[in-house]
């Protein structure tokens, strides 16, 4: 004998089977759609007269600036880890030709050699020249490695003074095409945009334009991805208003280098906003490592060409350039000498001669 199901509860299971099928075909519908966190959209082309003053990094040539892009795309973001993410940093040199009268011994890159030097393993750098574009001189390279750093530094020294114009927009026009070919959303982006100059693309009506589309379109993707831009202004003569608007509408900090002094403190000060390393307090040459300490970096400024850094270990033994050891590193310029110990000797150090602007 079939027993018959009640009315009620046939209603309910094909109510039911109905409502699974629309649920899987929303999902199924879901699944085949595409989500753009951001779309970059397609930037100015200023028809100026081209003036290359420096060979572009081979590697991936530039593309025009009027092309459609097709920024990185960013996936949900982890967790925050413990330790403190790899720094993805562009430096954005001016080799405009007023250089030659505001940098004429070409401070700016001894300067940037120093933050690169800075840089730990899991690090990456590259180096942008402009004057009437932004030409990318070295792509995003790993900063471990003697063969790599000899790499930025060469790129650093491919910077010249030579170019006819001062485009800013073009400047971070660039350095967002070096982060668009090898982006990776884990990681912290900063660009160090160093000008001594303003907009000038050879009409007011172009500064104009320009100046427009930097600040209405290329800052505001940077600021969405979280892209900080540090400027530096080196005369009092450049558009302070612009490079300040420039670092403030992406979270990051203008400063002003009159002198090769004020220079390191900036790049120093950078180094540290960036990788947020712990700091040891230093008072009169003295400053005390702790026994847990595995590495420790010192920056010690020159008054003069003449001058020599010397360390005093707590054991008495005394340490300068001439040291040959496995476990230290010293690295010496005209303006600073930067010094790298692995697995310090736990007391009191001091440093000779005295600074200030040490670390």
């Amino acid at each position: 004998m079939m027993i018959k199901p009640p009315r009620f509860l046939v209603q309910a299971i094909l109510f039911f089977y109905l409502l699974l099928i629309a649920v899987l075909s929303l999902a199924s519908a879901s699944d085949g759609e595409h989500t753009e966190l951001f779309a970059l959209p397609p930037l100015p082309h200023f028809e100026v007269e081209q003036q290359p003053d420096t060979t572009p990094a081979q590697q991936q040539p530039v593309r025009d600036a009027s092309s459609s892009l097709a920024p990185p795309r960013q996936t949900p973001s982890k967790p925050i880890a413990p330790s403190m993410p790899g720094l993805d940093i562009v430096l954005v040199m001016d080799s405009s030709g007023s250089m030659k009268k505001n940098d004429p011994n070409d401070l700016r890159k001894p300067a940037a050699k120093l933050l690169l030097s800075l840089l730990g393993k899991d690090d990456r750098a590259s180096i942008v020249s402009f004057s009437d574009h932004g030409y990318p001189v070295a792509y995003l390279t790993q900063t471990n490695g003697r063969l790599n750093n000899k790499l930025l530094f060469e790129a650093v020294e491919k910077v010249s003074n030579k170019g006819a114009y001062t485009n800013l927009a073009g400047a971070i026009e660039a350095a967002t095409r070096v982060y668009e070919q090898d982006w990776d959303s884990e990681r912290k982006h900063v660009v160090v945009l160093m000008s001594d100059g303003k907009m000038d693309l050879a009409s007011a009506a172009l500064d104009k334009q320009a100046t427009a589309e930097l600040v209405t379109t290329l800052l505001p993707v940077l600021k969405e991805n979280k892209i900080q831009v540090h400027t530096i202004a080196f005369t009092d003569n450049s558009d302070m208003r612009l490079l300040q608007a420039i670092a403030n509408l992406t979270d990051g900090h203008f400063n002003i280098a009159r002198t090769d002094k004020d220079l390191h403190r900036v790049f120093a000060s950078i180094f540290e906003q960036s990788k947020e390393p712990d700091i040891l307090p230093m008072q009169g040459g003295r400053f005390s490592v702790d026994r847990n300490v595995r590495e420790m970096t010192i920056i010690a400024n020159k008054s003069s060409l003449n001058t020599q850094v010397s360390l005093t270990l707590p054991s008495g033994r005394v340490l300068d350039s001439d040291a040959a050891f496995d476990d230290i590193k010293w690295l010496v310029s005209d303006q600073f000498d930067l010094i790298t110990i692995q697995n310090p000797e736990p007391g009191e150090w001091r440093m000779l001669p005295e600074g200030e602007a040490n670390r």
